[in-house]
């Protein structure tokens, strides 16, 4: 899980982040920091070091990537944000304009 879906995760948070700022860096930048990372994983376990953990190599590369690459774009603040989903927005119901017994007649109609 930590070597391939976590990371997946993040991936595409990062991915969907540089969608919205109309840019595929962070994609690629990120994937390429994917992929050298676990080549040094695959490195180091040749050595005969034994299994590394996710946390030595991978969440340092994607996070120092995402960190260099927001830094140089100035898009720290906005990284921390996070992204919009719009998706969602326009499922989203005000119901503070809503009383009570404007609903009852809907109550009345469901238990028929």
């Amino acid at each position: 899980m930590g070597d391939l879906a976590v990371p997946g995760f993040y991936i595409s948070f990062v991915s969907r982040f540089g969608f919205q700022n109309h840019t595929k860096k962070y994609y690629i930048m990120h994937l390429v920091s994917y992929l050298l990372s676990i080549c040094l994983c695959i490195y180091v376990v040749s050595l005969g070091y034994g299994g590394q953990p996710a946390l030595l190599y991978i969440v340092p590369a994607l996070f120092s990537t995402t960190f260099i690459l927001g830094g140089i774009r100035g898009e720290i603040g906005a990284l921390f944000e996070g992204v919009e989903m719009e998706e969602f927005k326009k499922d989203v119901v005000d119901y503070s304009s809503h009383h009570e017994e404007d609903n009852s007649h809907e109550l009345h109609e469901y238990r028929h």
